[in-house]
């Protein structure tokens, strides 16, 4: 065990005694302090990611290119994350939207951004998993605190079809809620009901031979339309 041992060259008992009382006053403030600089507490609220929507993905394997690129730069942590491409039947009808294939849907994976040039974005590693472009990725910008207290709804901008419907965090010690983490109706868009002008407008045909099938073309006026999900093929 090491020891230290601090001696003052003072001869008058006084002056050793204000010395020593300025140490313990010294220790005092920093032990007072110590809480505030060991955990430091950030309040958060609201929407605090940004998000951009990825229209490629480098043939290097570490790099996408973005459609917001001023987003981003250098030391950002970043999150990547796959939101569609799901594959489904699509015959016999009555099959139709049985899960296939998962491929890429729901893939992600936090970055570290290596450098931003034009509207691409590399990375400081390869991907670990796979991602399509043309399969609605989106690159999400992610802040981290080492303690946080969440003050009002914390919340995430509505998916538009591009980006949006995720909320990312990272709290190295503490997450404390004050107020609710609340995604209610940010994610994949609902079916947009089919009305008809006359008569009366009523939701759909009136004839009931329409309903006599189990999916419909897009344009048809016999059903509403079905719910955005991880599948992007429309019948």
């Amino acid at each position: 065990m090491l020891r230290y041992k601090i001696k003052f060259g003072f001869k008058s008992g006084a002056t050793r005694d204000v010395l020593h009382t300025l140490l313990l006053y010294c220790l005092l403030i920093l032990l007072l302090l110590s809480p505030s600089l060991l955990f430091s507490q950030s309040e958060i609220s609201g929407i605090i990611n940004e998000y951009s929507a990825v229209e490629s993905i480098g043939a290097d394997n570490q790099s996408v290119t973005v459609s917001n690129p001023e987003l981003f730069q250098a030391g950002d942590t970043v999150l990547l994350i796959q939101m569609k491409g799901l594959g489904i039947l699509t015959s016999p009808p009555q099959d139709y939207g049985k899960h296939q294939d998962l491929n890429n849907a729901g893939n992600y994976e936090f970055l570290l951004v290596d450098e931003v040039t034009g509207n691409t974005v590399s990375f400081t590693r390869e991907f670990l998993k796979q991602y399509n472009a043309f399969e609605k990725a989106q690159l999400i910008r992610v802040r981290g605190y080492e303690n946080a207290t969440v003050t009002s709804t914390l919340t995430a901008p509505g998916w538009d079809g591009e980006k949006g419907g995720v909320l990312a965090v990272i709290v190295t010690n503490t997450l404390k809620l004050d107020a609710n983490i609340d995604l209610s109706a940010t994610g994949f868009r609902g079916g947009e009901p089919v009305t008809l002008p006359s008569p009366g407008n009523i939701c759909a045909s009136s004839d009931p031979s329409a309903y006599e099938g189990l999916s419909f073309p897009e344009g048809s006026d016999k059903a509403g339309r079905k719910g955005e999900g991880s599948a992007s093929y429309y019948l």
